[in-house]
């Protein structure tokens, strides 16, 4: 069987190179594809950010003030009546009860303690040579009044000391001075204040030169004077 000859121009061979191996092919391709991961990451890393999306703002919330308290109005002070612009006192004032009576160096007066609640004492040491015969004898109350001491007698006594000088260390009674409660008084408390309802004592007690006076002030708690 013959086969006819195509008319024209002759055709030219296909010529191949051969590449030397085929591991060397093999190379080239990795490397090839090597190269466009490198561009294609370069690409991606390089890609301009997206543009944010814009933030819409919402309604801004009105601050809450807290409500202020007033301040408070100033008030006077403690010991100063209201509506007066000069300070007044009206701090009860404090009571003691006291024994007081003169001698040679001057007024002397000793405190007498509270030992119960109707019970009052106290004792006194003077030389004997700052009394005379006798000495004149106050009991009272006493209380701070402007930075001064006032003292208030109840009653006033004149008590002779010779019996005291006389003894031999042992304890003389020297007074013993009861004041009966005064009556009511159908027109109200008088005018000035009058202490009654009491019992004051006065023992004494030669040592040498030495003279102790003890006072004792009883005094029943409904019939102390009101303060």
């Amino acid at each position: 069987m013959s086969f006819a000859q195509p008319e024209g121009p002759p055709v030219p061979e296909l010529s191949t190179t051969r590449i030397a191996g085929g591991t060397s092919a093999r190379v080239v391709a990795l490397a090839v594809a090597g190269v466009l991961i490198g561009v294609a990451g370069f690409a991606v890393i390089n890609r301009p950010p997206a543009p944010a999306a814009p933030v819409t703002a919402g309604p801004v919330a009105a601050a809450s003030t807290p409500a202020q308290t007033p301040a408070p109005t100033p008030s006077p002070p403690r010991h100063q009546p209201e509506g007066s612009d000069r300070p007044g006192t009206t701090t009860p004032r404090i009571y003691h009860y006291a024994a007081s009576m003169v001698i040679t160096g001057g007024l002397l007066r000793t405190a007498l303690e509270p030992q119960l609640e109707d019970d009052y004492t106290g004792v006194v040491v003077i030389e004997s040579a700052d009394v005379g015969a006798s000495i004149e004898l106050e009991v009272g109350r006493q209380w701070s009044e402007g930075g001064l001491q006032i003292f208030e007698s109840f009653d006033s006594w004149n008590i002779a000391l010779k019996r005291l000088r006389r003894s031999r260390g042992g304890q003389v009674e020297l007074l013993t001075a009861h004041v009966p409660p005064a009556p009511a008084h159908e027109h109200g408390p008088p005018a000035a204040p009058i202490a009654t309802g009491y019992t004051f004592t006065v023992l004494g007690r030669r040592d040498g030169t030495q003279l102790m006076l003890f006072f004792d002030l009883v005094w029943p708690v409904a019939s102390q004077l009101e303060t």
